[in-house]
């Protein structure tokens, strides 16, 4: 592979990785606002927390289909080649996406074990 298309592929799997930590965030305060429900002494502070756990699964969302449009950089095309259907183009941006829901989920799993 050359140089870019290297650059491209470790850029999307620091994507992932970003995505899986905001993932993580984000299950962490869904866990958190669930515990505290009903507690008198956290009701102030769930609102927030629901705020957060907004924020991070925003973040972990647009991450991983950033890190699917990332993969697709760098790759080398043929002057003389026609270009693709839309259709095309669709179907290799899913496969991207399968690839980065892949990828972040081996991450959310590494991290789970890691600091469990």
């Amino acid at each position: 592979m050359r140089a870019k298309r290297w650059l491209a592929v470790l850029t999307a799997i620091a994507l992932m990785f970003g995505s899986a930590c905001f993932a993580g965030l984000w299950m962490n305060a869904i866990g958190r606002v669930s515990g505290w429900i009903g507690l008198p002494q956290y009701e102030s502070q769930i609102p927030k927390l629901q705020w957060y756990g907004t924020l991070w699964e925003s973040l972990a969302i647009a991450l991983l289909f950033i890190a699917a449009f990332v993969l697709g950089l760098g790759r080398r095309v043929p002057l003389d080649d026609v270009p693709p259907a839309w259709s095309t183009l669709v179907v290799r941006f899913l496969v991207r996406v399968g690839l980065s829901i892949i990828g972040t989920l081996g991450f959310v799993f590494l991290l789970g074990f890691k600091f469990r």
